[in-house]
């Protein structure tokens, strides 16, 4: 099954998809935490006087998780759940497919095809799952409250970490695969020569 979608999405990514598709992650970023939108991080701040969120930090037990969601108040906590269920609905899908094409064009020109390493552009996939099994355990926590879930609030946490270390996983690679690509062009023309032979 993995193989399979390595498979489709390497035939079907380009530069143009990567393109499109990396311009929207980028500006969906920018206005959801630096705009004042309904729907934003600043909004859901302002409304309940200063709170944070459980997505941005890095880990979190169940008592931690209830005391960001108490922070929140009423007003907070129902920003937040909003936006969870419009605009972290779609996002997870859309930033963990840009790094995906962009992690599969990079890889294309960092190493030969059929080397092992081009598989390892599956790794974003894997933050935006955790991003999703996040998201649907904060859902739950919120639409529970003010009972606790604390099962839920500590898978929440391992959720959160996880989505995080795929997402540095996938900058790490990202960045390999650039510097290697910039090797490439600065060696002499042997280095060419043995790109084809890893």
């Amino acid at each position: 099954m993995m193989d399979r979608l390595h498979n489709l999405i390497d035939r079907n990514a380009n530069r143009r998809s990567l393109a499109a598709l990396l311009s929207v992650a980028i500006v969906l970023m920018l206005c959801v935490n630096v705009i004042n939108l309904p729907l934003g991080v600043p909004h859901i701040r302002e409304v309940s006087g200063g709170g944070s969120i459980l997505d941005s930090e890095l880990f979190y037990r169940a008592q931690r998780a209830y005391q960001v969601l108490d922070s929140l108040k009423p007003a907070g906590r129902q920003a937040y759940l909003r936006f969870l269920e419009v605009f972290d609905f779609i996002f997870p899908l859309i930033y963990s497919g840009a790094l995906t094409l962009l992690l599969t064009v990079t890889f294309r020109s960092a190493f030969p095809a059929g080397h092992w390493v081009h598989k390892w552009n599956l790794v974003p996939l894997g933050a935006g799952a955790f991003d999703y099994l996040e998201n649907i355990s904060i859902v739950t926590m919120l639409v529970k409250y003010p009972v606790h879930q604390n099962g839920v609030a500590t898978a929440a946490g391992y959720f959160t970490l996880a989505k995080w270390v795929f997402s540095g996983l996938s900058l790490l690679l990202i960045v390999v695969g650039l510097v290697r690509v910039l090797w490439i062009k600065a060696g002499p023309r042997g280095d060419h020569e043995l790109r084809g032979r890893v």
